[in-house]
């Protein structure tokens, strides 16, 4: 996976320019859950976290979010890894916006 600002942002032991091997951070991830009495997240290993991670950075430009996290469309982010929550529901209902002028018909 490439990092933001380029590069690898896991590349193998052997290599600089190869990345990491997917079981190796598999391992890793599941041997930290297990070093830190964790039970492992529902929906699988590695896609709860990454819901997390953009799920938090809904605020932020989905275009930035998109490329940050590695995804190649912004539908993929939305329609997958972004979920609504309560905060978020919180604020859309309580801030309306008054509507000044009125609104335009394609009629």
């Amino acid at each position: 996976m490439r990092g933001a600002f380029g590069g690898l942002m896991f590349p193998s032991e052997g290599s600089r320019d190869s990345p990491l091997r997917r079981d190796t951070l598999d391992k890793w991830l599941r041997a930290d859950e297990k070093a830190a009495k964790l039970s492992s997240l529902d929906g699988g290993l590695w896609h709860p976290l990454r819901r997390a991670w953009a799920t938090a950075r809904k605020h932020l430009s989905v275009s930035d979010v998109t490329q940050a996290g590695g995804w190649k469309d912004v539908s993929t982010l939305i329609r997958c890894y972004q979920q609504a929550d309560n905060d978020t529901m919180l604020a859309v209902m309580s801030e309306p916006r008054k509507i000044v002028d009125k609104a335009v018909s394609g009629r």
